[in-house]
């Protein structure tokens, strides 16, 4: 469990980070979207809820409940968290990841179009911004290639479907 006072520990940022990841890949979403309300609390607390780092970890909530399937709250997170993403980080690849983000939470509740739209502007940014991420986060555009791979395959736009595999096969090298 997340202690206020862990914020002050030396390191601490990076454990937190790395604890999270694990749980991701552990697949241990619900304990995961537990302790990042509890972190994004604690840093609310400590640093507040205008900052660059603010807004990555609301992002990253929306993340876990995306793959809760928790639609209606990612959007709610997400929207909560657009003005500040726009007027801070608007030109970097995290704002341009909450679109994508957007867009799959929207093609999941059936507004396609909208999606869509918001999917291929997220990942086309990113794709723009990519020297601007660590190289952990490059999965980022790998999973915004799947999402539309996936929606162009039910859409039966094959030539869709093979720009994106196209596209995602440059980032597995």
């Amino acid at each position: 469990r997340i202690a206020e006072n862990d914020y002050e520990h030396e390191g601490v940022i990076s454990i937190h980070n790395d604890l999270f990841h694990a749980l991701d890949l552990a697949g241990q979403h619900e304990k995961f979207e537990k302790e990042r309300i509890a972190w994004i609390k604690v840093i609310t607390k400590k640093i507040g809820d205008k900052n660059p780092y603010y807004a990555s970890q609301v992002v990253t909530l929306a993340y876990c409940q995306i793959r809760l399937k928790k639609y209606k709250e990612a959007e709610a997170t997400l929207n909560d968290v657009f003005p500040l993403l726009k007027k801070i980080l608007a030109d970097g690849w995290g704002y341009f990841h909450a679109k994508a983000l957007m867009g799959e939470i929207l093609i999941q509740q059936g507004k396609e179009n909208e999606g869509e739209a918001l999917l291929i502007e997220g990942y086309e940014g990113m794709k723009k911004r990519q020297i601007q991420m660590a190289p952990v986060s490059k999965v980022r555009l790998i999973e915004a290639c799947d999402r539309l791979i996936e929606l162009y395959t039910k859409a039966e736009k094959p030539n869709e479907v093979k720009k994106y595999l196209t596209e995602k096969a440059l980032y597995k090298e």
